[in-house]
């Protein structure tokens, strides 16, 4: 993003490079960024307290498994919810969001 002077709307430097995320705009503290392919009632803001550490992050990343055990036992329907909610807001190349989920 650039900005001629102090004042001015900021512009992309190369528009070809946005991918419409919108993440520029959910992420600025100020709310000062705005994108027109999302309307500011459309983006969610983000509560930075909630946020984890660099150091929880890293922590998460050492700790994570592709363990594979199956069982018979029913799932609550509450936990497939929030499974497929972390599902849906994880990022997917270009923002292309192609995944579709079979529970």
């Amino acid at each position: 993003m650039t900005q001629a002077k102090p004042g001015d709307p900021i512009g992309l430097r190369n528009i070809d490079s946005c991918i419409v995320c919108g993440h520029c705009a959910a992420v600025c503290p100020t709310g000062s960024v705005r994108h027109s392919s999302f309307p500011p009632d459309k983006i969610h803001p983000i509560d930075r307290n909630g946020l984890p550490s660099p150091e929880q992050v890293l922590l998460l990343c050492k700790a994570r498994r592709s363990n594979r055990a199956l069982s018979d036992r029913p799932v609550p329907q509450e936990a497939i919810d929030r499974i497929l909610e972390a599902a849906h807001r994880a990022p997917t190349a270009s923002n292309r969001q192609e995944v579709s989920f079979t529970v």
